[in-house]
């Protein structure tokens, strides 16, 4: 925009500078939510919830049966019969 049409058409102007800024925090907004979302990581409440979601993981029975990954499958059942198994 040149600088002699500012003064010409100022609601043009301003709808020029309104769009510039919105442009440009568009652009910045992923870096902005990168950097919030590394900086939350980090702290120690966040470790500590991922270290207790960690080791809930850990107990689960399945991967008590399979700590290496692969398919999970149900656990061994016991030969014994329980009391209310009909036979």
């Amino acid at each position: 925009m040149d600088p002699a049409d500012q003064e010409a058409d100022p609601l043009g102007t301003a709808s020029v500078l309104a769009y510039g800024t919105l442009h440009t925090t568009q652009q910045a907004l992923p870096e902005y939510r990168r950097c919030a979302l590394a900086m939350l990581g980090q702290t120690k409440e966040s470790e500590a919830e991922a270290r207790l979601a960690y080791q809930a993981e850990q107990r689960r029975p399945w991967f008590q049966y399979h700590p290496t990954g692969g398919t999970p499958s149900p656990p061994p059942r016991s030969r014994r019969s329980s009391p209310g198994a009909r036979g």
